[in-house]
């Protein structure tokens, strides 16, 4: 199977959202793991990511030329990773292909939503002792998500809307070093303002929808000065309260308000 994008066009931004492809410069599991358990989990609906091992990084874009990986480095990567599939619970296999671009060999990692999520992997695969723990995408950070479950549809939910709080300053560098170490679930609360301000939030964007069946999270997030994450959290879970439908392809289709029944 051949991999579903172009690669100068990964690498580029020009096809997929930022924070839906992580750059890496070298083979490191720790870290890649922790967001091929977030990708996979695909908190937000945004249909999985992609991970760059051999590109290096500066304020989110990819450094040209590119660092490449060793050719002798992929047989032992590729046989590394049947084993930490294996810590992934549910079991979960990633999509790997290796790709020529500026005269090298980068790997590219595809992670699809999962059929079995939520999933969770240890915090170091590669540690003895190992914890595990839920991880989702936040903006372009993988972090730790205290507990996920389903609904009936297939979304994944948290436990309580724990994510509407700015935890930006948390999550792991290109190399794998954590920025800030403080477990954000511990600190996070949401009172009845807060939610209240989060429900009027998505019933604008319904209202909006209604006005413009076509319009996108880009233009909501605009219209409401929230992130594109936001939004897409708010889709989430509207999708799941069975109050709206997506109808088409994410480029060509277009939104259906379904009317609360009196």
């Amino acid at each position: 199977m051949a991999l579903p994008i172009n690669i100068e066009d990964l690498l580029g931004g020009l096809v997929v959202e930022s924070n839906r492809v992580e750059y890496k410069k070298g083979w490191n599991p720790d870290p890649i793991y922790r967001t091929i358990c977030a990708f996979a989990n695909d908190f937000d609906d945004t249909s999985g990511g992609y991970i760059v091992v051999g590109v290096d990084e500066v304020d989110g874009r990819a450094v040209r030329p590119v660092e490449g990986i060793d050719i002798n480095e992929i047989e032992p990567i590729e046989k590394a990773m049947v084993g930490f599939n294996n810590l992934i619970a549910p079991y979960y296999q990633p999509r790997v292909f290796f790709e020529p671009v500026d005269g090298k060999i980068v790997m590219v990692i595809w992670v699809t939503a999962g059929e079995r999520r939520p999933y969770k992997v240890p915090d170091m695969v590669t540690a003895r002792e190992k914890k595990y723990n839920y991880y989702i995408r936040y903006n372009s950070s993988s972090i730790v998500a205290k507990e996920l479950r389903m609904d009936e549809k297939g979304h994944i939910l948290p436990v309580g809307e724990v994510w509407e709080t700015d935890v930006t300053d948390f999550g792991y560098d290109n190399e794998g070093v954590i920025k800030n170490d403080t477990d954000v679930t511990e600190n996070v609360t949401e009172n009845v303002t807060e939610k209240s301000t989060a429900e009027k939030r998505r019933d604008e964007i319904l209202r909006l929808m209604k006005l413009d069946k076509k319009i996108t999270t880009d233009n909501l997030a605009n219209i409401l000065h929230v992130s594109r994450r936001t939004i897409a959290r708010d889709i989430g879970l509207i999708r799941s309260q069975d109050r709206l439908l997506r109808e088409g392809s994410d480029y060509g289709g277009h939104w259906i308000v379904i009317e609360e029944s009196k």
